[in-house]
């Protein structure tokens, strides 16, 4: 089957370029054409290439899929990278791949994003129900984005909230060709612990930041390591100017591949940081973690913990609040095991089911009369909506 897979994959993003080989990994029968709003080659080599919408809209395709990521979104902030196409970059990801499903009849998968904001307006959550009304499989990541659609009884019983699909990164790579890349870099002993930092979550100067940094790895006789996970998002200027104010040795790691990142937090002792897709890394290899944010973190955050049963007081609310508990860590390896793992295994049987049923639902011929008029007037809805914002 030819799929067309839909989401940020041409960003300098660790999280965001682990999707479509996590999609590819649990879908390994089928074929994908992964498709962003710029598209072209990514940051690093092991990650895929991706199309624009426009050249995407010239093929054809089995089924769509959207997601995963933070990226049901109706607004203009974006990366620089987008900022030409401000208008229609994240549109064209889910009211552009719903255009084309309906365009070319095929199903309407979407595979675990989250909606960035908590809409009000009701022409915006108009699109958003026939957006989900179209769709063979709909699921979420996150309680928030389920709430959006309490009114919405026609599919509100069809929405799925499953954890995210990040969280089957360690089935990517065995251990030795992990650990290949973590003697690339001589770190193999295991005495370093991996620190992503963001100007977002400051504590709540440079100094104070590296001064926490310091007193962590001296209780725990580990070295520092930073991680540019997020480039896009400046994370190497925040990290160049942390280090010189730690008084031990410590290294600052551009990755070079997807499966660095991987290596460098599954052989370490600890993860500390606010990339999201980071923190899941560690969870999945059974590594010490803690996300690092403020008061007031994004609902996809509370989302996460609540898959696994933690509440918001497990984040630090700064780098001198940091705790590691090992009751917690035992507690979050069980939930992965026994809760998590569970709920994706069946979550991808699901999207297989709807990939090989071929039923589309904003085209289905099964559905009772009163159905279909519903479902022709959602189509035509999308079309309208994908006309204004992506042609």
């Amino acid at each position: 089957m030819k799929i067309a897979h839909f989401g940020t994959f041409d960003v300098e993003n660790y999280g965001d370029l682990l999707f479509p080989k996590i999609i590819e990994k649990r879908l390994s029968k089928h074929n994908f054409t992964h498709i962003s709003p710029v598209g072209g080659e990514a940051i690093y080599p092991d990650s895929v290439k991706s199309i624009d919408f426009n050249k995407a809209s010239k093929k054809k395709f089995d089924a769509v899929v959207v997601g995963g990521g933070n990226i049901i979104y109706m607004g203009k902030k974006v990366i620089p990278k987008y900022q030409k196409i401000a208008k229609i970059a994240y549109p064209s990801l889910w009211i552009g791949a719903a255009a084309l499903a309906c365009e070319q009849k095929i199903p309407l998968i979407v595979n675990a994003p989250s909606i960035r904001e908590k809409y009000e307006d009701s022409k915006i959550l108009d699109i958003l129900f026939s957006f989900a009304k179209g769709a063979s499989y709909f699921s979420v990541r996150d309680s928030l984005s389920v709430s959006l659609f309490q009114n919405a009884p026609f599919f509100r019983e069809k929405i799925n909230c499953v954890p995210d699909t990040g969280f089957d990164v360690s089935l990517l790579w065995d251990e030795q060709e992990l650990q290949e890349r973590v003697k690339f870099y001589n770190l193999l002993n295991r005495k370093y612990m991996v620190f992503h930092v963001n100007k977002r979550y400051l504590n709540p100067t440079l100094f104070e930041t590296a001064k926490s940094i310091e007193k962590i790895c001296n209780e725990n006789d580990a070295k520092p390591i930073f991680i540019t996970i997020g480039p896009c998002h400046g994370d190497m200027e925040i990290a160049e100017k942390i280090v010189p104010l730690i008084k031990l040795e410590s290294m600052i790691i551009s990755p070079k591949l997807i499966r660095d990142v991987v290596s460098l937090i599954s052989f370490s002792k600890a993860y500390f940081g606010s990339s999201m897709h980071g923190y899941i890394t560690a969870l999945s290899f059974g590594i010490h973690a803690v996300l690092v944010l403020d008061k007031k973190p994004h609902h996809k955050f509370i989302g996460l913990l609540n898959h696994i049963g933690l509440s918001k007081d497990s984040i630090a609310e700064s780098w001198d609040k940091i705790i590691l508990n090992d009751t917690e860590k035992d507690f979050i390896s069980f939930k992965l095991e026994n809760s998590i793992r569970p709920k994706l295994d069946q979550h991808w049987s699901k999207i297989e089911k709807a990939i090989l049923d071929g039923e589309s639902m904003v085209f289905t011929s099964k559905t009772k009369n009163w159905e279909t008029k519903i479902i022709d007037e959602n189509t035509n809805f999308i079309r309208k909506v994908y006309y204004k914002f992506i042609k």
